[in-house]
């Protein structure tokens, strides 16, 4: 019997897309608006390359180090941080 190279739960996948790159998926939370996961991507050249970064990723949302994307203007965000 061949056994499947599966990961394990939480740890993302990792796929070849068409034009050549590696691609790696993770669940990055849940929406608390809509209750949806929320999928992140992280690429490479090599498998090994985005193995790095998605391990890199998940480690950071498991040590609550992790910061969300948001889309904020630089307006705003020079607000926030020259206070």
């Amino acid at each position: 019997m061949k056994k499947s190279k599966k990961n394990a739960n939480g740890m993302g996948s990792i796929r070849k897309r068409s034009n050549g790159l590696w691609e790696g998926l993770y669940l990055a939370g849940i929406d608390p608006n809509t209750g949806k996961n929320v999928r992140r991507s992280v690429y490479g050249k090599t498998q090994a390359e985005v193995r790095r970064k998605l391990t890199a990723a998940i480690s950071d949302i498991d040590s609550g180090s992790h910061l969300a994307p948001q889309n904020i203007t630089v307006e705003e965000w020079l607000k926030v941080n020259t206070a």
